[in-house]
């Protein structure tokens, strides 16, 4: 504002006026203002600039940052504006930089403050298993995905064997747990806003699962058949963790040694005795957590063999008397059984065929003299093909009236 102070006079026509710049010393109404270039959350490794500003008073107002960084002072003519420039990590979220304004009115001294919101990344993760491997087949576990915070929030993601699991926690429960589980890798993947803006993915080292359970075996052969006279061969293989050694018994003996993994059973020149042998193939193996682990599978041995007549007789005597009852037996020894077929040789018609049986009886009512002669047994057998037949015979004598 101009004061002007005016003089005069009556004589000499005297008008003289001077004037007078009133400087008023005075403070802003208002605090400073302050606003962040861009407005939103930063990410780490980039730069940030704050502008403060502040309008009126005389004189302007002297601004100040308490944030380190590049400063440029751009105030007009009625306005002060003092920006800063620097870049931001991890540590600077939810930093408050202030700005401060000074006058040289004493009284006012005001601060604005904005606080940072600073994005950055998670820490790689890691992969915690609770309780620690190995694991038994039936339970149930956690693994946990640890890893540093990152902002904003992560969420995670699990893989077993590249298959995504829907799960969107830090803690990952499995289980019940089966043999199948065992050496499937798992992997934890966590992100957040940031790293999907920068592509940066933040993967676990791959986990092979360690869960152990009992020998599986397998016989391939089961039951064996074999031919009487030749050699033959059983294959026991087990697959279990820890690896099982594999052994053959028979009647609790062994009659193998311990083999890794499997064991291969000979038997030479098969006689009919071991017919219906019981071979029992066990596997064990030695847990350091869960002691001694072990399965046992059987297998039965079946030899066939071509028919033999071993008994031939009549039950009531080879001589009798007419019209007494007659009964013939024979017994064969054979697998699979024989077809037991009775002739007379007087009369070469069959008298009588039984299927499938170790011993026959063949009964005469009331024998007559025209009966008495030879009897013949023939015993069949069919195998892989080929038949075999074992004839005997027998004479009956009968004492005619």
């Amino acid at each position: 504002m101009v004061c002007t102070c005016s003089a005069s006079h009556n004589t000499n026509n005297y008008m003289q006026t001077v004037d007078h710049i009133l400087n008023i010393i005075f403070p802003p109404d208002e605090k400073p203002k302050v606003r962040q270039y861009i407005s939103g959350p930063i990410d780490s490794g980039t730069s940030v600039k704050l502008i403060c500003s502040i309008a009126g008073g005389n004189p302007l107002s002297t601004l100040s940052w308490d944030c380190p960084g590049i400063n440029s002072n751009n105030s007009t003519v009625n306005t002060a504006v003092l920006e800063v420039e620097f870049t931001v990590d991890k540590n600077y979220n939810g930093r408050n930089c202030s700005c401060s304004a000074t006058h040289p009115i004493a009284t006012y001294r005001p601060k604005t403050r904005h606080e940072l919101v600073v994005y950055f990344p998670p820490g790689k993760p890691n992969l915690i298993m609770k309780p620690e491997m190995p694991w038994f087949i039936g339970n149930t576990t956690e693994v946990q995905c640890l890893s540093t915070v990152g902002n904003p929030e992560s969420t995670f993601e699990w893989k077993t064997d590249d298959i995504i699991l829907n799960v969107n926690e830090s803690e990952l429960s499995l289980g019940p747990l089966t043999k199948h589980d065992n050496m499937k890798t798992i992997t934890c993947t966590v992100s957040n806003e940031f790293t999907e803006r920068q592509s940066i993915v933040l993967t676990s080292d791959n986990t092979l699962l360690n869960v152990e359970y009992f020998p599986d075996i397998t016989i391939d052969k089961s039951p064996e058949h074999i031919m009487e006279g030749n050699n033959a061969t059983i294959v026991c293989s087990a697959r279990g963790n820890p690896v099982p050694h594999v052994q053959w018994f028979q009647l609790d003996n062994n009659i193998t040694e311990p083999q890794i993994n499997q064991s291969v059973l000979h038997l030479l020149n098969v006689d009919r005795l071991l017919d219906g042998m019981i071979y029992s193939c066990k596997a064990m193996s030695s847990s350091n957590k869960f002691d001694s682990l072990s399965s046992e599978k059987t297998t039965k041995a079946i030899v066939y063999y071509t028919p033999n007549i071993t008994n031939l007789e009549v039950l009531n005597g080879q001589t009798v008397s007419e019209n007494e009852a007659v009964t013939l037996r024979c017994e064969v020894d054979s697998n699979p059984a024989s077809t037991l077929t009775w002739r007379f040789v007087g009369n070469p018609s069959i008298l009588q065929k039984q299927d499938d049986v170790s011993s026959s009886n063949y009964i005469i009512p009331k024998i007559k003299c025209v009966q008495m002669g030879t009897y013949q047994c023939q015993a069949t057998n069919r195998i892989n093909g080929t038949t075999s037949i074992d004839i005997k015979d027998i004479v009956v004598y009968v004492l005619c009236k």
